[in-house]
This record gives C-alpha cells, sequence and structure tokens, in this order.
C-alpha cells in the first residue's frame, strides 16, 4: 500500500488494472493441466497417443513420455484404415502420426508433445 501512495492520484487507476490483469492470468494459468505425481495420489494428465507401426516420430514420442514418468494409452491404427480416417476427418490438419491428445485435447505431433510438456514444466 505505501508503494501506492507515492503513484501519483491520476495513475493509480491503471495501476490498479495491471494488477487485477496479473491476477487474473494467474487464475487462468492455475487451471491449465499440469502434470502431479502419482505417488502423492494427485490427478494425472490423460494422454492418448494414436500411432502406426515402424512411424519414428510415435517411438520418440512414446520414450519421452516413459522418460518423464507419464502413463498414456496407445492406439495403434496401422491395420484399422477407418479409425485413420475418423481421425484425419475429425482433425484435417493432422497429416502425420503420432496424433497426441492430453485430456482430450490435441497437441498434435511430437513437436506439439514437446511444447506441451514444456509449457506444464515437464
Amino acid at each position: 500500500m505505501q508503494n501506492l501512495q507515492r503513484i501519483p492520484q491520476k495513475h493509480r487507476g491503471a495501476r490498479h488494472s495491471l494488477r487485477h490483469l496479473c491476477r487474473a492470468a494467474r487464475k487462468k494459468a492455475d487451471k491449465l493441466p499440469r502434470h502431479r505425481s502419482q505417488a502423492a495420489g494427485e490427478e494425472r494428465m490423460n494422454i492418448t497417443i494414436y500411432t502406426k507401426s515402424n512411424c519414428p516420430n510415435c517411438t520418440t514420442a512414446k520414450q519421452l513420455l516413459k522418460s518423464k514418468g507419464l502413463e498414456y494409452s496407445e492406439r495403434d491404427l496401422t491395420n484399422d484404415l477407418v479409425k485413420q480416417a475418423e481421425l484425419f476427418a475429425a482433425y484435417p490438419e493432422a497429416r502425420q502420426m503420432p496424433q497426441i491428445f492430453i485430456d482430450g485435447q490435441r497437441v498434435g505431433g511430437l513437436a506439439g508433445l514437446q511444447a506441451a510438456l514444456k509449457q506444464v514444466g515437464l
């Protein structure tokens, strides 16, 4: 409060608005999914990875998840052309494998996974 008293009256409103925006941004950030330790009995991310056999990016993505200690469910679409078509129809921008979903939200392929893990601090 002492810092606020040093600010001229005409600028106090702007300072208050900035504080309000920072609080709002923190609240939104708190709602983002975060990795929590299963040992502590806390919630974890629900990760689904759609793969094909002989796919180097699929193998790398699975190894990355294992190295971070994250559990995931894998759906192999190698022999299921109908499921592949359904996936690509639902997500036309998805053109390659793997396709990774975290808590039901598509993050994309290997690069998307790396960016998502970096965002949550893993």
